[in-house]
């Protein structure tokens, strides 16, 4: 076995590792973690939230639910994962959109988001869900296109891959 299958090997056990022990997402490029004065800023006390928004303070329904899973972030978007579908706050609008089975998404117990570009990957109970933010089209991708299961518990991108961690072990897409 050559030194460079070991270390693809040990690399792909290690991302699928920190991706069971948390959900991490890391975006090249996102800088660092700033507020605006547009976004809110919700207290979690169930799907419907108080949000405060330069000193006003307003009722709102700002996520899907409160059994939140996994969140993701680029400069644009934050990605929330709950057993509900997904909920994405448009940081520039200060808006919330929800995806849900009913608009594209594989199942609406999302387990995992991870960011690759324009693609937004989600792992669910019953696949893998790509959602491109750009031509705003849905892919679904389960067990009959080569997953070794369809149960998907978590992702992670790493710039030339995609890393699937699922019941019946690690896939990687290329």
């Amino acid at each position: 076995m050559s030194n460079k299958y070991r270390l693809v090997i040990v690399i792909a056990v290690l991302i699928f590792l920190v991706s069971i022990i948390s959900c991490l997402t890391f975006t090249p490029g996102s800088g660092t973690a700033e507020k605006s004065d547009q976004e809110a800023v919700a207290e979690d006390i169930g799907p419907e939230a108080f949000a405060k928004v330069k000193g006003n303070v307003r009722r709102e329904k700002v996520l899907l639910s409160n059994k939140m899973r996994c969140v993701a972030a680029d400069d644009d978007n934050v990605w929330i994962a709950t057993d509900r579908g997904v909920s994405r706050f448009l940081k520039q609008d200060g808006k919330w959109i929800h995806y849900t089975k009913s608009e594209g998404l594989i199942s609406d117990d999302v387990l995992s988001v991870a960011i690759d570009g324009d693609l937004v990957w989600f792992a669910t109970s019953d696949g893998v869900g790509q959602y491109n933010t750009s031509s705003e089209e849905w892919k679904t991708f389960k067990k009959k296109e080569g997953l070794s299961s369809d149960k998907v518990q978590c992702i992670a991108v790493d710039g030339n891959y995609v890393w699937f961690g699922t019941d019946g072990g690690l896939n990687r897409y290329d």
